[in-house]
């Protein structure tokens, strides 16, 4: 008989495969026991660390409404003696306000001055068309000048606030719309200080010219100069102020920040970054207080 040994390789290799499949399967069964405890073992570490994150979690929630009712306490407290904090305190003083932002945080500004025994000096609204390129031509043709550029403009706005015979530039820029004069009953020697708000959302910064920061450095040269922004306004917009040696309030919408601003108004010497600040792990609201 003829042997083919094709079929003695295939079937030699079936017995292999089939062996290998039953030492698998078997060892399978044979460990199955160990590998349940094992990942026995697994699962009750998770839910230990489930359980540790939950407990956790808890704490942390507690710890956050007591934090939550802290801050409440605090508020009312502080909302309870703001007048004994600022009463009277700006009888005398003459205010500036040169706002670069919306009409109302102004207002609002004038009522505290006000209502601490202040008088507003002026209290002019800085539009952002004031420097926009496009109104060079305008400028120009109405004053009877040559200017080039957005530091050409800041100067002549600067210098009219400065000027008080200069006023009449105001006046013009007003009628363009380019400002809006709230009020102007007094010459620039008798201001006592300045305040100038930054703007929440709209970019003063024209061909790298921070319009406020320069602002900021023409008045500080000539008065007490106070920089205040509200608490919704990004932290970092009070940045190029921090070095200039005046006095700074980020939270200048909240009673924290308005006891601040008078407090800054009725000592000149007070210098610092004051309001409401984001840190690494805390948030941290400073006042700056004076019993001058």
């Amino acid at each position: 008989m003829h042997v083919n040994f094709k079929y003695f390789v295939v079937t030699i290799g079936s017995i292999f495969l089939a062996l290998g499949v039953g030492i698998i399967i078997g060892t399978n069964m044979g460990t199955n026991e160990a590998v349940q405890k094992k990942n026995q073992v697994i699962v009750e570490d998770i839910n230990k660390q489930v359980a540790k994150v939950k407990s956790r979690d808890n704490e942390l929630t507690k710890d956050n409404k007591k934090y939550i009712e802290d801050i409440e306490l605090y508020n009312k407290y502080i909302e309870s003696n703001k007048e004994n904090l600022t009463s009277n305190k700006l009888i005398g003083k003459k205010i500036g306000i040169i706002s670069f932002t919306n009409k109302d945080i102004g207002n609002n500004i004038e009522k505290e001055i006000l209502a601490t025994g202040g008088t507003i000096g002026f209290s002019i609204q800085v539009n952002s068309n004031l420097f926009d390129k496009n109104n060079i031509e305008k400028i120009n043709k109405v004053f009877g000048l040559n200017i080039n550029d957005v530091k050409d403009i800041l100067n002549l706005f600067n210098d009219a606030i400065r000027n008080s015979n200069n006023s009449d530039v105001l006046t013009k820029l007003n009628s363009m719309k380019l400002i809006d004069i709230n009020s102007f009953d007094t010459q620039f020697d008798n201001i006592t200080n300045i305040i100038v708000i930054n703007p929440q959302n709209t970019n003063f910064t024209v061909n790298n010219e921070n319009v406020v920061l320069s602002t900021v450095k023409f008045m500080k040269n000539d008065k007490s100069v106070v920089v205040v922004q509200t608490r919704s306004t990004p932290e970092d917009k009070m940045t190029p102020f921090l070095n200039m040696k005046v006095a700074t309030i980020n939270d200048i919408d909240h009673t924290t920040g308005k006891i601040s601003l008078v407090n800054c108004l009725y000592n000149e010497k007070i210098i610092g970054n004051f309001g409401f600040y984001k840190g690494v792990d805390e948030e941290v609201t400073t006042i700056a207080v004076s019993n001058k």
